[in-house]
């Protein structure tokens, strides 16, 4: 019991590293999200389910340090086959949510506060933000500025169907975090990257705690509007990153491989999803 919850925190934990897949939809799949959101949301409910924490904790402390090199390496050397192999991966995801709208009363008010939502996430990720591979100096804007995606991170790394690197490239940090990250797993550039990633881990401290309390809330309380704003905006992460994606020359036959590659990613997850609800029942 301890190794597969071990080796289910290293795949939550890529998950987490890999732009358009969702670690907290990994938890679902596995079982075990509830458990996190509770065990988050209260320290009296931490130190009950402390053992649990602990245990997935390290796999997907070691998975996000470790991976990141390799996710990094594959971005910088086959881009555009890596993202839509991910965002097939992360689209396989969005029929499961669809089909557990379904399953509920949803009426008119609730598409339009889910659509207005919406809307909200895409002006705020659609801002005019800069990227960067690291920073020389931290001063106090910056430090503001990567508190400020630490929280965003969270939020999207706790929301079921949201992908919280899909979200940091949205806003021009992916990089700036990947890099830092596979450089204390090389131990290169050790001093900046903690100089990057100091102010991010305050922001997600900030933000899982907060969010872990919020997202209680809002599934018992607004179930139907919050399954609506994670379904919307799961489709709005895939649209804008393949945008991203075409916004470069390719030949027709790289084309025809990134599509391929899609599918790859896309009939993966599936197979992967149908494999663990036959486990289940």
């Amino acid at each position: 019991m301890k190794i597969k919850l071990f080796f289910e925190g290293i795949i939550i934990g890529l998950g987490k590293i890999i732009p358009g897949v969702s670690g907290a939809v990994l938890a679902m799949m596995f079982g075990v999200y509830e458990t996190i959101i509770e065990s988050l949301s209260s320290i009296k409910s931490f130190k009950k389910n402390i053992k649990f924490m602990c245990i997935i904790g390290v796999g997907i402390f070691l998975s996000i340090i470790f991976g990141s090199s390799g996710i990094k390496y594959l971005l910088d050397n086959f881009y555009v086959y890596t993202m839509m192999f991910f965002m097939g991966m992360m689209a396989s995801g969005i029929p499961s949510l669809v089909s557990d709208v379904k399953k509920r009363s949803i009426s008119m008010k609730h598409v339009i506060v889910s659509v207005l939502v919406v809307f909200i996430l895409i002006r705020l990720m659609t801002l005019d933000y800069q990227s960067s591979t690291g920073f020389q100096t931290l001063d106090f804007e910056t430090f503001i500025s990567l508190i400020v995606c630490g929280i965003l991170d969270a939020i999207s790394t706790i929301v079921p169907g949201i992908s919280g690197t899909a979200v940091l490239m949205l806003i021009g940090y992916y990089d700036t975090i990947i890099t830092s990250l596979s450089n204390l797993s090389t131990l290169t550039d050790v001093a900046n990257s903690l100089l990057v990633l100091f102010p991010f881990f305050i922001g997600m401290t900030i933000g899982i705690v907060l969010i872990s309390k919020v997202i209680n809330y809002l599934f018992k309380y607004h179930s139907e509007i919050t399954h609506l704003t994670i379904i919307g905006f799961s489709i709005f992460s895939i649209f804008i990153l393949f945008l991203n994606v075409l916004d470069n020359t390719y030949t027709l036959f790289e084309f025809f491989i990134s599509v391929v590659y899609f599918m790859i990613g896309f009939i993966s997850v599936y197979l992967i999803e149908s494999k663990l609800n036959k486990c289940a029942k």
